[in-house]
């Protein structure tokens, strides 16, 4: 066993089944008790070694002989485990090899001049051999720990290819071995047994080069590889909430995870086989592009450099129109309702000018402007949901002289639901009402110095059910509050925009973009009114 100068890891002491062992530690000897010793041509013992020292190649034919040993035949079971560095990509590098390459018989262990791992078996024939390649490509000059196992099956499907601890995904390209793999050839590192009759003499450094009789086990590679360890747990409290054309994926973290993979299926039952995979989320992630009334099921896993936990629970949502339950949408490019007929009246010439998306309605608290319905919208007391950009020109006074951004009224002025920014005291307030005077109510209050001059998200909403009220400020839920009650508002007047219908508490400054709604607006649907800053097509 060696420890590294130039790495942290320990190799393990793996040597069941062990039937030649090269570290390289100044010479070509094995260390496995066998002695099987190699002879050294050209190649150049080095002291920068993945573990201690290691052995240089420069492509120009260096090798290491090790006469006719390590006769391995097609049926048996065997693994090669070695690291190595390359010195140039896009030319073929043997790793280890018992094969004469003009003759075309023997295996050989190498990268191609794709840059892919590459293992073949038998004759160079397509009707009697078995060849593989990682789809993975390695054009780094780094060291990689690079391992083949073969189960003796005589079939490509008992091959498996290894990096780096990980195995790696292959392609076949030949599957017919029939004949023995027995020769007479020498076994040679950093080269064919042909001397270099392929031109693919090793270019880099190699180390650490173990043989096998048996099939090691993943985690037994793994411990090789220096990466031994657990994959992490599963991922709990996974939750999947439906936006319009999208669905957020959010999940509690894993403490030893350093990504996620989520699997998605839109049928019922998803796993990491039959799901669509999406990788390297580090957070919660948004599934857009969806078609609305589709469910679509979800299920989320956690990774680490040792693997890939199970399957977290299956959660599902159905993606939604954002126009489902929606009462109104004013564009405020005009005054007119972009969706119903609940076309607003213009009082006092509020102007329409560059807004946040397109033009926006312009309000001059002196002159007491508003837009107004004639009637009120169709909201009554029950669940109801509002969004609205907004842009201060000034401060509020305080009580009369508080800005109204929206608001539906009755005749009194005391039962209404409204959104106001408001001065107490020299402290400033975002607050969302719900109130009818004498029955019940409540206000989501949000402390927050505003800055004049730029645009702000508001989302308000109320649960009918729960009498939960939220407020958000872009995409960030800032107040809740409850109030009791789903009942009327009575002596409803209509719904302002930029000042109570009843002419007091006048806005200064711009709003635009406003939506109502007879639901609960979802997380993922705030988050996409928020995040479409070019505005929203109403489809």
């Amino acid at each position: 066993m060696s420890s590294s100068v130039n790495d942290t890891i320990t190799l393990a002491d793996i040597t069941t089944g062990l039937v030649a062992y090269y570290p390289f530690n100044g010479n070509a000897n094995d260390e496995s008790g066998n002695g099987y010793n190699g002879t050294v041509t050209g190649a150049v013992s080095i002291s920068s070694g993945k573990f201690d020292m290691a052995y240089s190649f420069d492509g120009s034919g260096d090798y290491i002989d090790y006469g006719n040993i390590n006769n391995f035949d097609r049926t048996d079971s065997f693994t090669i485990s070695s690291w190595v560095k390359r010195g140039a990509t896009g030319i073929p590098h043997t790793i280890v090899s018992k094969r004469n390459d003009s003759a075309g018989t023997g295996y050989a262990f190498y990268i191609d001049s794709a840059n892919k791992l590459d293992i073949i078996f038998g004759k160079t024939n397509v009707s009697d051999s078995i060849r593989l390649n990682s789809t993975l490509t390695f054009t780094d000059s780094n060291w990689h720990h690079f391992v083949i196992t073969y189960d003796g099956s005589s079939s490509a499907a008992g091959v498996k290819l290894y990096a780096d601890g990980e195995l790696l995904a292959t392609n076949t390209d030949w599957d017919t071995l029939t004949s023995s793999m027995s020769n007479s050839y020498n076994f040679r590192i950093g080269d064919v047994s042909d001397s270099g009759g392929c031109g693919c003499s090793m270019n880099g450094t190699i180390d650490e080069v173990r043989i096998y009789n048996r099939v090691l086990s993943a985690s037994e590679i793994s411990t090789l590889s220096g990466t031994s360890g657990s994959a992490p747990s599963a991922p709990s409290g996974v939750t999947a909430i439906a936006g319009s054309s999208q669905v957020s994926i959010s999940w509690s973290s894993v403490s030893d995870a350093t990504s996620y993979n989520i699997y998605w299926s839109t049928t019922t039952g998803v796993t990491k086989t039959t799901g669509t995979k999406i990788t390297g989320a580090t957070s919660s992630y948004t599934h857009s592009g969806l078609t609305n009334g589709t469910p679509h099921y979800y299920v989320v896993t956690a990774v680490n450099s040792y693997g890939e936990s199970s399957e977290s629970s299956q959660v599902s949502a159905t993606a939604t129109p954002l126009k489902t339950n929606l009462v109104a949408y004013y564009k405020l490019e005009d005054a007119n309702d972009s969706y119903g007929s609940n076309n607003l009246t213009n009082n006092n010439g509020v102007a329409f000018s560059a807004g946040k998306v397109n033009n926006a309605s312009n309000f001059v608290k002196t002159s007491s402007q508003i837009l107004k319905t004639s009637s009120p919208l169709s909201i009554d007391g029950g669940t109801c949901s509002f969004s609205v950009w907004f842009k201060l020109a000034s401060f509020p006074g305080g009580v009369e002289n508080d800005f109204t951004i929206f608001q539906q009224e009755n005749t009194s002025s005391k039962t209404y639901i409204a959104l106001m920014y408001e001065n107490v005291g020299g402290a400033y307030y975002l607050r969302f009402y719900r109130n009818r005077t004498g029955i019940d109510g409540a206000v989501a209050s949000y402390q927050v110095n505003l800055t004049i001059g730029t645009w702000y998200q508001a989302v308000c909403t109320y649960n009918g059910s729960t009498g939960d009220l939220f407020l958000y400020l872009n995409n960030v839920n800032v107040a809740t509050a409850n109030g009791t009650g789903n009942g009327a508002y009575p002596d409803r007047i209509g719904f302002g925009i930029g000042g109570v219908v009843a002419g007091i508490r006048n806005f200064d400054g711009s709003v635009d973009e406003l939506g109502v709604w007879t639901k609960v607006l979802s997380s993922a649907e705030i988050a996409e009114l928020y995040n479409n800053g070019n505005g929203w097509t109403l489809n």
